[in-house]
C-alpha cells in the first residue's frame, strides 16, 4: 500500500509540472487598495493591472502587450504566487 501512495503523490507532482502556462485573467484597479474596476473609468493615472496566471514559476517573467489610445505598448511583470499586479501601469506606457 505504501508503494501506491507514493507513486499516485509522483503523479500528481509531475502533472502539476507539466501544467500548461496561461493567464487566467486580467483586470484593473485603482488606488491603494486595488479596488477593482468593474466598468469604464474616468481614471488615469493611479490605475494597477493585474494578471492571475497558472503554470508558472514564482520569478517567472510574463511579457503583455497593452493598446492605450491606438498605440501599443509592451511591458512585462514578474510572478508570485501565480500573480503579478503592475502599480500605475498608464505611467509606464
Amino acid at each position: 500500500m505504501q508503494d501506491n501512495a507514493t507513486e499516485n503523490n509522483t503523479n500528481f507532482q509531475q502533472t502539476k509540472q507539466i501544467q500548461e502556462k496561461q493567464i487566467l485573467e486580467m483586470y484593473y484597479s485603482y488606488g491603494e487598495n486595488k479596488q477593482k474596476l468593474d466598468s469604464i473609468s474616468k481614471h488615469t493615472d493611479d490605475i494597477n493591472l493585474h494578471i492571475i496566471t497558472q503554470g508558472y514559476e514564482n520569478g517567472e517573467i510574463v511579457d503583455v502587450t497593452l493598446e492605450f489610445q491606438g498605440e501599443s505598448f509592451q511591458t512585462s511583470a514578474t510572478i508570485q504566487d501565480n500573480q503579478a499586479i503592475i502599480i500605475n501601469i498608464l505611467n509606464k506606457v
